[in-house]
């Protein structure tokens, strides 16, 4: 029944979106050169829509010396010179390819969390919400099964809420809002995901994790979910740990970022991310020794406002074999950073989030959650939230202080400072501050 009235409803609403779902079904089997051909032939075509249609573009390439028929070759690609966030912000309403007052033009911005919002222009007919259906059907859940989420809320007011409750109907949602996070709210989440035992537990990897530390602190007796899908930061392996334990339900990340949304996820083997390749093409520059280096992305669904070569300041490498659940998307490491949660190190270099992240991944049972911080004057304050049942948290804890010293070469001082909690920032992990 809740199947049937989905699918009616979404006929009705925005076909779009199932016939989207039911191709991208049939392309995650496809050949991988039929997957990357049909991926270029899309770049082609939005990289000459934006070249017409926005003033932004027309400019930034024209001086570039490019025209209309300059890519023509995966090789070609290079040529287009890459799209910075601040270029973004200061050219807002010329990346548009329509006018601001369109009637499908959708507004948002960026959560900030590491750095200024951002302010960017959607095609809300976009039928988005395919990628997710097939993450469902990857962990063996469907779009109609009822879900907890713990977002930052942006739908406000009672009449709205009701709205929403009646056009998911029979399908039901619980929500915990990111924003503030306190034990009060999750006893609450916790009381109403025992009532209404959600197939899907979703939400920005730090707000899932501070719930699952009240849980086994308190010992809340939890329903156990098919599936948790987390996202918005880098995950360690002691969190990972913890919320499948707590939740006794494998965990699955997904990547992507507010103004592209969608870009991969794990599917059931939990290791690699596959790429959306029919609506984003992921290229990675500037590559160190391992592979690892900058994604470069391209929004090749997003008409209305272009992103073309969009630097996300994230990074990751690809992995160049063959997944065993026989999906042949491109494959992604898990995404290991931003580009500003670096230490840096004057007169030597930067130490990358990449590895900063992963400090703690030879002794996830020594602490619970972590936080680097570097001061105006360079030095550094490790902050830890001890597992004190663990006999040698503190000597493993030392030993990463040791660690962190040699990487800055003794030229930096590090202070352990221990601490009750590490918040989020509106529900996303921060392991690295830098004060200005």
């Amino acid at each position: 029944m809740k199947k049937y009235i989905f699918y009616i409803k979404y006929i009705f609403y925005k076909p779009r979106a199932v016939f989207f779902f039911n191709d991208l079904k049939c392309s995650s089997n496809s050949n991988r050169n039929i997957i990357d051909e049909q991926s270029f032939r899309k770049f082609v075509h939005i990289f000459k829509h934006a070249f017409e249609y926005s003033p932004f573009f027309y400019k930034k390439y024209t001086e570039a010396g490019l025209d209309l028929e300059s890519i023509k070759t995966k090789e070609d690609i290079i040529k287009i010179p890459i799209l910075t966030k601040q270029e973004v912000k200061d050219n807002l309403f010329d990346i548009l390819t329509v006018k601001p007052n369109h009637n499908n033009l959708g507004k948002g911005v960026t959560g900030g969390s590491t750095g200024a919002p951002m302010t960017y222009f959607s095609d809300k007919k976009l039928p988005l919400e395919a990628f997710a259906w097939r993450y469902l059907s990857w962990w063996g859940l469907v779009p109609w099964d009822n879900g907890a989420f713990i977002w930052r809320m942006t739908r406000k007011g009672k009449l709205k809420n009701f709205i929403n409750v009646l056009a998911w109907w029979p399908v039901k949602k619980i929500r915990l809002d990111a924003s503030f996070l306190d034990d009060k709210k999750f006893e609450l989440f916790a009381k109403n995901i025992n009532k209404l035992k959600p197939s899907l537990i979703q939400g920005y990897i730090g707000a899932v994790y501070e719930l699952c530390l009240y849980i086994e602190k308190n010992k809340v007796d939890i329903f156990s979910p098919k599936a948790i899908w987390v996202t918005s930061a880098p995950i360690t392996k002691f969190q990972r740990e913890v919320i499948e334990r707590v939740f006794k339900a494998p965990l699955y990340n997904e990547y992507g970022s507010s103004e592209i949304p969608w870009i991969a996820a794990q599917c059931k083997q939990r290791k690699y991310l596959h790429v959306n390749a029919e609506g984003r093409y992921l290229e990675i520059l500037n590559t160190d020794y391992n592979g690892e280096g900058d994604i470069i992305i391209t929004d090749l669904l997003n008409y209305h406002f272009p992103l073309i070569r969009y630097e996300l300041g994230d990074r990751t490498k690809f992995i160049d074999t063959k997944c065993g659940c026989g999906c042949n998307l491109p494959l992604i490491d898990e995404v290991k950073g931003r580009e500003g949660d670096v230490i840096i190190v004057p007169n030597i270099g930067k130490i990358d989030c990449s590895f900063l992240t992963t400090i703690f991944d030879p002794y996830p049972e020594a602490i619970k959650a972590f936080q680097l911080i570097q001061h105006k004057n360079f030095d550094i304050t490790l902050k830890v939230v001890p597992n004190t049942s663990y006999a040698l948290w503190e000597k493993q804890v030392n030993i990463v202080k040791d660690n962190l010293i040699l990487l800055t070469k003794n030229k930096l001082r590090v202070d352990v400072e221990q601490c009750c909690e590490i918040l989020s920032d509106r529900g996303k992990s921060r392991y690295i501050i830098r004060e200005n």
